[in-house]
């Protein structure tokens, strides 16, 4: 199940990651879509194996729609970036919003780490 850039239509390769060995594999796929949750709900529906973020497949995994393969062959963590305009004053709504990202990342961090063999 292919995953493709909306903005540049290149085909999104699949990383792997395991002992310090990283492996990058551009694959030919019969389906592919640009949209995350249109990726994970053709993985649902059995259309294909495929990469997906963790957080949003999580329910799949536990209720069962989604079996995780490879288990030793992890992806690496996505670097998340937050842009905004630079001001002279500090908008607190915005320092707020950034803290409960960077909160939730570690906590996904840390589950992460806990559930890998």
């Amino acid at each position: 199940m292919g995953f493709f850039s909306a903005a540049s239509g290149r085909a999104m390769p699949l990383r792997f990651s395991s002992a310090g060995q990283q492996i990058e594999l551009n694959l030919r796929t019969a389906v592919a879509v640009n949209e995350s949750t249109a990726h994970l709900g053709s993985l649902i529906l059995g259309l294909g194996i495929g990469q997906t973020y963790r957080f949003m497949a999580r329910d799949g995994l536990d209720q069962g729609d989604l079996i995780e393969i490879l288990k030793p062959w992890q992806p690496g963590n996505q670097t998340l970036h937050l842009v905004y305009p630079k001001s002279r004053f500090p908008n607190p709504k915005l320092q707020v919003f950034s803290d409960w990202v960077a909160e939730l990342s570690r906590a996904h961090d840390a589950r992460r780490s806990r559930h890998r063999p």
